[in-house]
C-alpha cells in the first residue's frame, strides 16, 4: 500500500513530498530507539527495513532515524528531517510499525528524526595500474554521516565515460576493471547516500595501463631431459647388442 507523506525540514521548514511504501516490522515503539528505512533512489519511496534485512544494492539507500531529537540535531547547521510511524499503544501487545501521517485512535504516533545531508565531495589520493585492465583508486578518508551512510561510489572513466558502481574495499580503496591495455585514463568519483549524490571529485592524475605481457614458451623441463637421456641410453645399448650378434 502506498501513501503520501510530507517530510518536514525543521531548519527552514521546507516540505519534501515523499512516497511511502510500507514494509512493516512487528514491534512496539518502546522496543526500538532507532528506525532503519530504505529509500528508493529512483522513485524516492521509503520503506521500513526489517530486522536482519538489507536495502536493495544500488537501487536503495539506508537511512537511520532517532525517536527523539538530540541537542546536536537542534543546533546543527544541517537541516533535520522527520518521519512519523504508528504502532499499538500497549507495550504488552506487539503490533506493526507503519509509516503513516495519521495514526488511528488505538495507535501511538512516534516522530523520528535524522540529519538531511549529502556526502562530502570524494577526494582521489592516488591511482595505480595493477595490470593491463585493472586500476586501484585510493580515496582520502571521508567523514561519516551516521544518519545516511554512503551506499556506493560511482567511478567515471575518462575518456570512455564508462561508469561503474561499487563499495570501496578497506574503506578507502576502489578497484576499477575493464580497462584497455596501453591506454591513458583519468577518473572522477561521486558518493551516493539516502539524500542524493555528492558533488563530482576533481579528476585523478593520469594513468596509463601496461601492455598485455607476452607469453614465452617454457623450455624443456627436467622430466623431458631425463626421458631423452634414458631413450638415448637404451638406443646405445641396443646398437651395441646388435653389433655383438653380428
Amino acid at each position: 500500500m502506498v501513501s503520501l507523506f510530507v517530510l518536514t525540514v525543521l531548519a527552514g521548514n521546507i516540505p519534501l513530498a515523499i512516497a511511502i511504501e510500507d514494509e512493516p516490522i512487528v514491534a512496539t515503539s518502546a522496543d526500538i530507539q532507532t528506525l532503519k528505512t530504505c529509500s528508493s533512489l529512483d522513485s524516492k519511496k521509503i520503506r521500513v527495513l526489517r530486522e536482519g534485512s538489507k536495502c536493495h544494492l544500488y537501487t536503495e539507500a539506508l537511512a537511520i532515524w532517532r525517536n527523539s531529537p538530540t541537542l546536536e540535531d537542534l543546533t546543527s547547521k544541517f537541516p533535520v528531517t522527520t518521519l512519523q510511524t504508528c504502532a499499538g499503544k500497549s507495550p504488552a501487545i506487539r503490533s506493526y510499525i507503519l509509516i503513516r501521517d495519521d495514526c488511528k485512535k488505538f495507535h501511538e504516533a512516534t516522530t523520528w528524526h535524522r540529519w538531511l545531508k549529502l556526502p562530502n565531495t570524494p577526494e582521489i589520493e592516488s591511482v595505480e595500474a595493477l595490470n593491463e585492465s585493472t586500476a586501484l583508486i585510493t580515496l582520502k578518508p571521508m567523514a561519516e554521516i551516521p544518519d545516511a551512510p554512503i551506499t556506493f561510489f560511482t567511478v567515471t572513466t575518462h575518456p570512455d565515460e564508462v561508469t561503474t558502481r561499487g563499495l570501496p574495499t578497506e574503506i578507502t580503496k576502489y578497484y576499477v576493471t575493464g580497462l584497455n591495455e596501453q591506454k591513458t585514463y583519468t577518473f572522477t568519483i561521486t558518493a551516493t547516500n539516502a539524500d542524493g549524490e555528492s558533488p563530482v571529485s576533481l579528476e585523478s592524475k593520469v594513468l596509463t595501463t601496461p601492455a598485455i605481457p607476452e607469453v614465452i614458451p617454457a623450455g624443456p623441463g627436467l622430466l623431458s631431459v631425463i626421458t631423452t637421456a634414458v631413450l638415448l641410453l637404451i638406443f646405445f645399448f641396443y646398437r651395441r647388442f646388435n653389433s655383438a650378434l653380428d
